[in-house]
């Protein structure tokens, strides 16, 4: 099993269909890991509009590997919620569909003998423009149990592990983001804050996360912000 990692996906069926020519190395048997923003299902069952989410899963589904993503602050979490919960690879999952699967927040996974702590959520910058319970949810931040969980987590894991998958990013890694910081605003974040806490506990090889829409490594921060590139995990 090799673990592959990319950035936001907002449900774009360009963006699906283009993975395996971006990354011809995915194969059966391997993950590819999305840093939030999944963006899928979006649309109310029923409507028109939700064909398109089954025909994008579908897409997804029929590929030889696995998708596996965390949340975004881009997501229906009215929808998310529907989904049943279930124990895989040492956490808390929901599976969306076959071969597709939501990492929760504040899971400790155990993935090609790696160990990869996964937090999703974020705050959206647009949020002022959009519509609660249609194309906002204010679930997009993290909740005081799941940041507590989170923490359980880690404690249970001596606060060292070997990757960590989030969407936002701590502040500590504001020189990575900075010039692609929608504006270079930065907001009150509370998962932000939640995850700058963490970072100061926590031992790890390399932290992964998308939303800024960029993509950047930065060896000496072990961090690698992901949007267009996929990489195999470790890079």
């Amino acid at each position: 099993m090799r673990i592959f990692i990319t950035g936001d996906l907002h449900g774009e069926e360009p963006v699906i269909t283009s993975i395996p020519a971006r990354c011809p190395q995915l194969g059966k048997g391997d993950v590819l890991l999305v840093a939030g923003d999944f963006g899928i299902p979006w649309w109310q069952p029923g409507s028109d509009r939700s064909k398109n989410d089954t025909k994008l899963l579908r897409l997804l589904s029929d590929y030889e590997f696995t998708t596996c993503f965390i949340d975004g602050n881009h997501e229906n979490f009215d929808l998310l919620q529907t989904f049943p919960y279930e124990e895989r690879w040492g956490g808390r999952v929901e599976k969306i569909a076959p071969h597709i699967y939501h990492l929760c927040r504040g899971e400790l996974f155990t993935l090609g003998g790696h160990s990869i702590f996964t937090f999703g959520g974020a705050t959206s910058v647009d949020k002022a423009s959009r519509t609660e319970h249609v194309s906002w949810w204010s679930e997009e931040n993290a909740s005081s149990a799941e940041k507590a969980h989170g923490i359980d987590v880690l404690e249970h894991a001596n606060w060292h592990v070997d990757y960590v998958i989030t969407h936002t990013a701590p502040e500590q890694f504001f020189s990575v983001y900075q010039e692609l910081a929608f504006n270079k605003l930065l907001l009150a974040c509370p998962t932000q804050a939640y995850l700058t806490e963490l970072h100061n506990r926590l031992t790890y090889k390399k932290w992964y996360f998308g939303h800024y829409h960029g993509d950047k490594n930065s060896n000496s921060l072990q961090c690698r912000l992901l949007f267009d590139d996929i990489v195999e995990l470790g890079e």
